[in-house]
Formats: structure tokens, sequence, C-alpha cells
């Protein structure tokens, strides 16, 4: 934009060019959904990379705790696992206080768009009278910007921790299993089982995994840059927009002209929201479907547990009697399936209703995007019909929770049986004495749900940006419904009356017009974490 010269008539000659898109057009090509998956991978090498560093910190430790004829490891996996319960909770809170990360990208939007709107201004002799007080606005969103650099470093600084601590825990787990144990097959911690039972060769290995974790990174460093640069192009074109619309009626445009102008910022803001969030939705997809069957799996270890620790009570196993608790286990196998089966039975039944749960929630969302639409154009009937729709889609989203919470609490309760039934079946055909096998399975078990419970907090903090991307794309569906519905209700006026949303063509320098028509409205697909409001999730 600062290449932008000025017409005959002190307008600036190429904005007409941007507000038709032709300064935008190298953003569409040059941002995909293939830029938001090189920022997950690089996300999840990163994280994989501070797990294994933390894996081979607690696996050194344990080596030299050995060597010199010491306990295993210089801390217990209890006290691994109470640090990384406090790095989590210390993550979550700077989550909530950033707004997952987005804070910060808001101020760099913000600045963004004051510098070209400080080029705007630049360009534009009629406005220079201007020129001191958008510097100014300039120069506030530069310091809120280099405000914000801290609470970021403490972001990412948080989110390595708890990496950190994750790898700890995973190989402490490790090394306190017996040489014949085997890690949890489909675990995205990073570790991987010794090997011929040399834990030297196992950190040896564990640098290979770290070094190829930073290589793919390293890799994705391109594609994240031209990520960023895609960004800016689009803040900075926004940025001119938004210039154009400010100062349009000290350039003589008409008020028509102006609200032209209006609706094409709205439109694009969403257009850009909508892209942007099915992008991470699509990269992020596989995160979800490993956070779900996470939680399937520690449900059907804790069950194990639960089930084992009420076995070690029983005289059987105390008294090794194998008839005795053959046959208590044939009971309880019977017993569990026949519940699994009504379980399995009530959960066909509240799968419509939590599916129709769902649908009204992303409903409630889509209602969001409408009124944050109506608010900002303005006109109180239509701001009062979007604000009465977005309490009613409230409403029944409220009230549809309950069958979707006790969906969840079925699901988890077939877990905790599955894990039983599995229990027992391993039990019954185990070589030994059942009564002897026991113990080693209840200590694996209580070792599985320390694992795959860090590992579900971890996704769950890592989904959070899953769920506001939904949020945030049925949001500006409903933007752009409602804007389209409004550009459809102004072209299906009488001829006889003026279209105000019909921009009047450019007709060169001296038009008292800034901006010809847009056209079509492109996706502008950016890292843009902004546009209309949704509601907190809840």
């Amino acid at each position: 934009p600062r290449s932008m010269s000025a017409g005959t008539a002190g307008y600036p000659r190429a904005s007409m060019q941007a507000y038709a898109g032709a300064v935008a057009a190298p953003v569409v090509g040059a941002v995909t959904d293939s830029l938001e998956m090189a920022r997950m991978l690089a996300t999840e090498a990163k994280r994989k990379a501070q797990r294994l560093l933390g894996a081979q910190a607690a696996l050194e430790q344990c080596l030299s705790s050995q060597a010199k004829g010491g306990r295993a490891s210089a801390y217990s996996p209890a006290e691994a696992k109470a640090e990384l319960e406090q790095a989590q909770a210390r993550l979550s809170r700077l989550l909530e206080t950033n707004d997952g990360g987005d804070v910060y990208k808001r101020l760099r939007r913000d600045l963004d768009e004051a510098e070209c709107m400080s080029d705007f201004v630049r360009a534009t002799p009629a406005v220079r009278l201007y020129r001191e007080a958008v510097d100014g606005e300039e120069a506030e969103a530069r310091r809120a910007l280099e405000s914000g650099v801290k609470p970021k470093a403490e972001l990412s600084e948080a989110k390595a921790r708890l990496a950190y601590c994750q790898g700890v825990l995973y190989a402490l787990l490790e090394a306190e299993a017996p040489p014949a144990t085997t890690a949890t097959p489909g675990d995205s911690s990073g570790l991987t089982p010794p090997r011929g039972g040399s834990w030297a060769a196992q950190a040896q290995e564990w640098a290979r995994e770290a070094a190829d974790a930073q290589a793919v990174a390293a890799a994705q460093r391109p594609h994240l840059e031209r990520r960023r640069q895609a960004e800016k192009a689009f803040h900075k074109e926004q940025g001119w927009r938004k210039a154009s619309e400010r100062f349009g009626a000290l350039c003589g445009l008409a008020p028509a002209d102006m609200r032209t102008m209006q609706m094409d910022i709205l439109n694009q803001d969403a257009q850009h929201l909508r892209a942007i969030s099915k992008g991470r939705l699509t990269a992020l997809s596989g995160t979800h479907a490993d956070r779900e069957a996470g939680v399937w799996e520690l449900q059907c270890s804790l069950g194990a547990v639960g089930f084992l620790i009420e076995l070690t009570a029983m005289p059987e196993v105390r008294d090794s009697d194998a008839g005795r608790l053959l046959a208590f286990l044939g009971t309880e196998e019977y017993e569990a399936s026949l519940e699994a089966s009504v379980v399995r039975a009530s959960l066909a039944q509240l799968a419509p209703r939590a599916d129709q749960s769902l649908r009204l929630r992303l409903a409630w969302h889509s209602a969001a995007g409408e009124h944050a639409v109506a608010a900002a154009i303005g006109g109180s009937d239509a701001e009062e019909a979007a604000a009465h729709k977005l309490r009613e889609a409230h409403e029944q989203a409220a009230a549809s929770e309950p069958p979707r919470r006790e969906h969840e609490v079925l699901q988890g309760k077939l877990g905790k049986l599955e894990g039983k039934l599995q229990v027992i079946q391993a039990l019954k055909s185990t070589s030994s004495s059942s009564a002897a096998a026991v113990a080693p399975l209840l200590a694996s078990s209580k070792r599985k749900v320390t694992r795959l419970t860090a590992k579900v907090a971890g996704l769950d903090i890592a989904l959070t940006r899953y769920e506001k991307s939904r949020a945030n794309l049925h949001a500006a569906g409903g933007a752009l419904i409602f804007l389209r519905r409004i550009a459809r209700a102004a072209t299906l006026r009488p001829l006889t009356e003026s279209n105000p949303f019909s921009p009047k063509p450019y007709a060169g320098p001296g038009s008292s017009a800034i901006h010809s028509s847009p056209g079509a409205p492109a996706d502008i697909l950016a890292g843009h974490s902004t546009g209309p409001a949704v509601p907190a999730l809840t």
C-alpha cells in the first residue's frame, strides 16, 4: 500500500483495485488448508521433541542413580505426576487469560490494519489533516503489541513445560515397568518400549526420534512463513477497506456507497473466519479422533483397575483358591455382559437426542454470528430480531444439554464394563494361576491409567482450539447467511427505488467514488482469529 500513488482528484488511484480484490488475489492462492496442516504438523513435532527431551533427562537420572547403587530414579512417578498436574493447571490458566493465544494475534492484526490506515491517510490529500491522529493510533497499536510479547512468551514456555513433564512421566513409567512391558499402542507420547532391555540403547533411540521431530518442525518453517505473510496481506487489505469506509464521507462518498463498503468489510471478515476455521478443523480432525479413542481406553483401564482392586480383597485370591475364583469370574462376566447390553441399548436410544443437542449448539453459534452482524450494521428492528433469535437458540441449546451429558456418562460406564470384561477374559485365559496374575495385572493397569490420564489431559487442552474453531465456523456461516439475506432483500426492492447496496462503477481518478464494485466475494484464507463474536462454550 505504501507504493500506491494518489489520483489527480486527491483520491488513492489504487484503492479502487484494492477494494475490487486485486491486492487480495495473492492471498487467496497462497493460503490453503495445507498451510493449516503444516502449522499442526510443526506444533506436534515441536511438542514431541520436548516430550522426548524430558524422557531423556529422566532416563539419564535413572541410569546415573542405578550406577551409584541407588533407586531407579531421582524421584517417583507420583512426584512426576504432581509436577505434570501443576504444569497443566498453569497452562490452563494462561490459555484462559490469553483467549487460547488469540489475544496476541488480535494485537498483531490491529497493528497491521493501523499501518495500512496510516498509508491510506498519507496517500489521500483530502484526509491528511487526520495524519497525526492516525499515526497516534498506529503507535498505540504498536505499544499494545509490544506489551503482549511477554504473555505470549509465558504461554509458549508453559506449553513446553507441559510437554517436558509428560516426557518425564512416560519415561519413569516405562522404567518402573517389567522388561516385558510394551508401550500402549497408538500412544502419542513419542516413547517406545526398551529394546533388548538396554536403557542405554533406548536413550539413543529417543535421541534419534527427537532429532527427526526437530527436522520435521524445521521443514514446516517456510510454510509457516507463507502463512504469516498471507495473514499480514489480508489484514492490510482489510485495513485499507476500513480506512476507505472511515474517511469516505470526507472524500465525497454517498451514504449508500459507504454502506456497501461496510457490508463488504463484514463479508470479507466472515469469509476469512469461515475458511481459516475450516482449515483448522481439518488439521485437528486426527487429534480429535485420538482424544476420543484415548478417553475410551482410559475408561476401560479405570474399569479394569476397579475390578482388580476388588479382587485383591477377596479370600479366594489371598488363599489362591483357583476353583472358587473361576466360578466368581464366570458369575461376574455374565452380570457385566448383561449390564453392558442394557447400557448399549440406552446409548442407542439417546444417540439421536445427543446428535440433536450438538446441532442445537451449532445453531446457537450461527445465531451469534447473525446477531454480531446485525449489531455492526445497526438498525433497531434487525438487531432486535437477531437478538431474539439468539436468545431462543441459546435456550434450546441449554435445554438439550442433559441428554448429551447422560450419553457421555453412559459411554463412560460402558467403557468401565468393557474393561472389567477384558480383565475377566485375561484371568480366565492365563496359563498360570489366576490368583497369582491379579497383582501384576493390577500394577500394569495402574501404570496405564496414569499414562492415559496425562495423555487425555494434554489432548483436552490441545482440542480447545478445535471446539473454538467449530464454533467460529458456524458463527461465520450465520454471519454470511445474514449478509446475503440483506443483499437479497435489497435487490428485490422495486426498480423505482434506488438500491443502497449496489456500488457505483468507478469512472476514473476524478470519480466521487473511491471504490468499484467488489463483485463476488472470494474466500480469503489466513490465520485470522477474530470475526463475529461467539458465545462462550459451556
